[in-house]
């Protein structure tokens, strides 16, 4: 019985294929999911704010933060401030707020939401007994 040789070499290139699919390395992030190279703290926004007892920042009743893609979670460091107090995140489209994280130390990054969605709108309830400057980064 002879073999046909281009018979053969179909096979062979196919089965060649074949391995060469099964073997190649899959990326598990599509080009839509690629982000690009920050980290969370990386990308924090700082601010600072003569604070009244109770205050929001922002403290525009037309502005919102917005979450970034860098971060799941919402964190407050403030480097300046003279008497603890409290911080709650607020949402828009819930319009609710979280429990109350109190902040106590300087220059320690505080959890104050987890869990948050990418572009999602909110701002920083501050309350506290005494006014004080304060001064500090978010990162979200």
């Amino acid at each position: 019985m002879q073999c046909n040789v281009r018979v053969v070499r179909g096979i062979l290139i196919s089965i060649l294929l074949c391995c060469m699919f099964l073997f190649l390395p899959v990326s598990s992030t599509s080009a839509r999911e690629a982000r690009p190279a920050a980290d969370c703290y990386g990308q924090a926004e700082t601010f600072s704010h003569n604070a009244a007892i109770v205050f929001a920042y922002p403290d525009n009743a037309e502005k919102w933060l917005n979450t970034s893609p860098y971060c799941k979670d919402i964190n407050l460091k403030l480097s300046k401030f003279a008497h603890p107090f409290h911080v709650r995140v607020c949402f828009k489209r819930t319009n609710e707020c979280t429990d109350a994280t109190h902040i106590t130390e300087e220059d320690h990054w505080y959890v104050l939401a987890t869990s948050v969605r990418d572009e999602t709108n909110y701002f920083l309830l501050f309350t506290g007994d005494t006014e004080t400057a304060i001064e500090g980064m978010v990162a979200d």
